[in-house]
């Protein structure tokens, strides 16, 4: 049998050839159009993929912001005569699992009451803003601060507006489920190197965190929350409505007190001049101050004793105090 000659099967593959059917193809003004043609319907689909994706989370995004509009403290006030928020944290990389209660109503002249209290550490503490006044409690001790400046705003307001629970925008939102005027959604979140979930609580970055969050239909107001990694919850949120307001004992001790002691702090913090500013409250409890930004706080009015609310020797809870507080480049 005579042997086919290699040179006469080059560009063939089973009866096809190849060069001559593609080199034939390639010259002929229908080939571009198809390719040209499959090239712009590639482009149209993945651009409407991207376009509805994009729009997609953009409604998300705007979904989730308006309901961080509607979680103000104002909002939360609206309608009740009080409201208690519960924060619980757990797994954290450093201390003890705890959990915080704060809670709040308005006077009728406006005035906020608010009791928070901090549980399940060695340090617990007490809280009390009442008529623009601000006093804790460590253990067997009871403190009153004296407010200067801005100090009501950011030590008394703002901490009361940073517990109402806000989302995370950047969120995929998940499954969403409705009963009455209660709506439930889950959002998820993929640690990043950094950010809170990765250094409060040591998750490594990737770690999915699976959100759980209920708020009403209507309002829009979130009354909980439960954040969980592996179906184990290391975070949880909890709003309730109207319950009995509490007044801890170590207040009401405080304000029955008939005798008073006055205490004065002395300084020029957001002012031009120097200020005084006296206060008036039940013997036993020790006076103090919030420190402050290039501030100093000291026991005499040149600035060379410096104060230390853990220094009880200093002051006798009886007796009256004045405190300087001093700028840094005052001294």
């Amino acid at each position: 049998m005579a042997k086919q000659d290699k040179s006469s099967r080059k560009g063939k593959y089973r009866g096809y050839d190849i060069e001559g059917q593609t080199g034939s193809d390639i010259n002929r003004p229908w080939f571009w159009k198809v390719l040209l043609i499959s090239l712009l319907l590639t482009a149209v689909i993945v651009t409407g993929v991207c376009f509805t994706f994009m729009h997609r989370k953009h409604e998300e995004t705007r979904s989730l912001e308006e309901i961080n509009e509607a979680n103000t403290l104002k909002n939360l006030m609206k309608d009740h005569d009080n409201v208690k928020i519960i924060r619980s944290y757990a797994h954290l990389t450093e201390g003890e699992d705890y959990t915080a209660t704060r809670q709040i109503s308005i006077g009728e002249g406006g005035d906020y009451y608010c009791y928070y209290k901090v549980e399940g550490t060695a340090s617990d503490y007490k809280e009390v803003v009442d008529h623009g006044e601000f006093y804790r409690n460590e253990g067997d001790f009871s403190y009153y601060y004296g407010l200067i400046g801005d100090d009501y705003e950011k030590k008394c307001l703002a901490p009361m507006e940073e517990d109402v629970f806000q989302l995370n925008t950047d969120d995929t939102l998940g499954d969403q489920n409705s009963s009455g005027n209660l709506k439930t959604i889950r959002l998820t979140y993929n640690v990043q190197g950094g950010d809170e979930y990765n250094t409060k609580y040591g998750f490594e970055a990737g770690t999915e965190v699976v959100k759980k969050i209920t708020y009403e239909s209507d309002s829009r107001l979130i009354t909980s929350v439960s954040e969980s990694v592996d179906d184990e919850v290391f975070f949880s949120y909890l709003v309730e409505f109207d319950s009995e307001l509490k007044i801890p004992r170590f207040y009401q001790k405080i304000k029955k007190l008939k005798t008073m002691r006055t205490c004065t702090v002395v300084s020029s913090y957001q002012s031009d001049k120097e200020q005084t500013y006296d206060y008036t409250f039940g013997i036993g409890t020790y006076f103090t101050v919030f420190e402050h930004d290039g501030y100093g706080i000291y026991q005499d009015k040149e600035g060379n004793v410096e104060y230390s609310k853990s220094n009880l020797q200093f002051q006798n809870p009886i007796t009256d105090l004045t405190l300087y507080v001093i700028s840094a480049g005052g001294k």
